[in-house]
């Protein structure tokens, strides 16, 4: 049995348009100055990231590690009190209907 999306799905489509046209923008750009040339917009691109956290830009060093190592997974605790987690849910709503309380 094959491993991903069922045949047909075409969830993966999504958000493709953009990134096309990003990447013919990338491959067409170039500047009237001949500072940067077609085809080399986004090593540009790159350059300035990695001078900007050489100088130490937070954002362009989190850039550069979130693509080189991936973004940090995100951990869940499940270690709490199921009961006080319960009542938590259950005081923000009325026993007469079930409607949320303002």
């Amino acid at each position: 049995m094959p491993a991903g999306a069922p045949l047909g799905n075409q969830n993966g489509v999504k958000g493709k348009s953009w990134r096309d046209a990003l990447h013919k923008a990338l491959t067409r750009f170039a500047t009237e100055d001949g500072a940067v040339k077609a085809g080399q917009a986004l090593e540009k691109i790159a350059e300035k990231v990695v001078l900007g956290a050489l100088a130490g830009d937070k954002d362009c060093i989190a850039e550069i590690g979130n693509r080189l190592d991936g973004k940090p997974a995100q951990t869940i605790d499940a270690n709490f009190d199921a009961g006080a987690g319960l009542l938590a849910v259950l005081t923000g709503f009325s026993k007469s209907d079930d409607s949320p309380v303002a």
